[in-house]
């Protein structure tokens, strides 16, 4: 019995004994490292923090997880605790006088997050980010060079069966376009998403035509894709621009990949973009600097994007931005644009589509008498610029973003594009959420929505993108527009249209139907129709019944 006992207790003292061993053994190492990691942090500081840094800039950034992650190590190391770094290691020296006195000008409700930015002695930057109580994250600018890889690098994050996003318009990822296109029968079921495409090519489009490996889908079909209907390798997706943003971000539509075209950052690794909206939704992110793009940021870095916030980077030589130019008018258009200029006041805030009767409209706006007009549009063009260099354009009466131009995407000629970059302080240039916004635009005194249409019928339906089931271009922001034109204080909006049309053979055909062919679309319905504009006059339809409806419109 006394046996057993003693073999009991005996096994219970071993493992007592083991149990404190390893405890010891364990807070030497814990202790060891932490030494280890203190010495390091202290190292970092004194690389960092020294007398004579320069202060660069200060404002707010737009923080992301790309943000955040990029920097999470660094940051670790330089926190040793909730402010510790600000007090007892910076507000000694000039900078961090500053940072001390940003942070004492901050209300007491501002809650976002500040960036600044430290020129070290070695001629390092280093962006931190700042909440209102604690620096929340640390970001070493050179990180950013692990970053850029070449494009066949980059391109190799995208797998088979895989959503790619090239993004819109007159912004194009022509490298890694091209880079993907190579690794033809590498993957398969690619399935690649863009839209208003007015560049000679896609690469991944020419070099797969039988779509072994990629299928080109498109929101709104441009110059280009238009041509490769015929041979059906554009598979079209109707949407209106406003609600973009909730497929992507409610995740009703997969973005797996996002080619992101950027301009070449500033010296801040700030760059010029299009729509955050598709790339915050991606499971990688790749930026494609362009040496073209423009580089204004908007206010408040509305149109900025961050290198942080992309996985990899590539850069290389670039075609010149393709360009859009406009035809002569006709008789026609000409006649239609007299009409509605007659229709818009002074101080009246434009929304114009890309066409060639907007652009008259603008051209002789640019010659009237008419003053102090402003812009909130989708796509600004170079109907605006004629509205500038005549003096016309002063957004002063705007309720929202008064003096500046507001718009989403630009395209039209090198001089639009060189105007955007010398004179950045003149635009408001926003994302989706933004420009699109009924309810922004509806804030806005004197509206005036002014978009071309390729079919209507006596009830006010409107067809502004097809013929037949043949996808002509997409419906765009135009619904948009309309609404919010009809909303605003003293708004109108308006479907500018010839009464007929000359077919190939000859024939004189109306453009104004009993009914929307079948097969058509219907890109408007007839209750948001408020104006129609043709060489004979306007039809107000608003409060009408079908039948005065369709005796305005015969």
């Amino acid at each position: 019995m006394f046996d057993k006992l003693r073999l009991k207790l005996t096994i219970i003292y071993t493992g007592i004994f083991s149990l404190l061993v390893v405890m010891i053994v364990t807070g030497c190492i814990i202790l060891l490292g932490h030494s280890v990691l203190t010495h390091e942090k202290q190292e970092m500081r004194e690389l960092i923090i020294h007398e004579g840094e320069e202060f660069v800039a200060s404002g707010e950034l737009p923080v992301s997880k790309h943000s955040i992650e990029v920097g999470r190590e660094l940051a670790y190391m330089l926190q040793p605790g909730s402010d510790m770094l600000l007090h007892d290691q910076v507000s000694g020296s000039p900078v961090g006088q500053q940072l001390l006195a940003l942070r004492s000008e901050w209300p007491q409700h501002d809650r976002k997050v500040k960036w600044v930015t430290l020129r070290d002695a070695n001629d390092r930057l280093w962006i931190y980010l700042i909440g209102r109580d604690q620096i929340l994250d640390v970001i070493f600018m050179n990180d950013y060079q692990a970053k850029f890889v070449a494009p066949e690098q980059a391109v190799k994050a995208v797998q088979s069966g895989d959503w790619v996003d090239y993004g819109f318009g007159a912004g194009f990822p022509e490298l890694l376009d091209k880079a993907l296109a190579a690794r033809k029968g590498e993957v398969k079921d690619v399935k690649v998403r863009g839209g208003l495409v007015i560049r000679p090519r896609i690469e991944v489009v020419e070099a797969d035509p039988e779509q072994e490996s990629f299928s080109y889908y498109s929101w709104h079909v441009g110059d280009y894709e238009r041509k490769l209907q015929k041979n059906g390798l554009v598979k079209f997706m109707p949407v209106m621009l406003r609600s973009l943003p909730y497929l992507y971000r409610d995740k009703h539509i997969r973005c797996d990949v996002a080619f992101v075209p950027v301009s070449k950052p500033d010296e801040n690794g700030f760059s010029n973009y299009a729509w955050r909206t598709i790339f915050e939704s991606a499971r990688t992110v790749i930026f494609e600097i362009n040496e073209h793009y423009p580089k204004l940021q908007g206010v408040d870095g509305s149109h900025r994007v961050h290198l942080s916030e992309a996985d990899y980077i590539v850069e290389g030589e670039h075609e010149p931005l393709p360009v859009r130019s406009y035809r002569a008018p006709s008789e026609t258009d000409i006649a239609i644009a007299k009409i509605v200029v007659n229709e818009i006041p002074d101080g009246a805030v434009l929304s114009l589509g890309v066409g060639g009767v907007p652009y008259t409209v603008a051209k002789m706006l640019a010659e009237s008498d008419k003053k102090d007009l402003g812009c909130h549009t989708g796509t600004i063009s170079d109907a605006f610029l004629e509205l500038y260099k005549a003096g016309k354009l002063t957004n002063a009466h705007k309720e929202l973003d008064t003096g500046l131009s507001a718009w989403n995407l630009a395209m039209g000629s090198r001089e639009l594009y060189d105007w955007l970059d010398a004179e950045p302080q003149l635009f408001h240039p926003g994302d989706l959420d933004y420009i699109h916004s009924v309810e922004r635009i509806s804030k806005l005194s004197n509206v005036i929505s002014i978009n071309g249409g390729v079919q209507l019928d006596l009830m006010g339906q409107e067809n502004a993108e097809s013929t037949g089931t043949r996808q002509l271009s997409g419906v765009g922001g135009q619904m948009d527009f309309l609404e919010g034109a009809y909303r605003s204080k003293g708004g109108k909006g308006f479907i500018c249209i010839n009464s007929s049309r000359v077919t190939k053979d000859g024939e004189r055909k109306s453009n104004i139907l009993a009914t929307i062919p079948g097969g058509s679309t219907i890109s408007a319905p007839r209750t948001m129709i408020q104006y129609v504009a043709t060489e004979y006059g306007i039809a107000s339809l608003s409060g009408k019944t079908l039948r005065e409806r369709a005796e305005a419109m015969a």
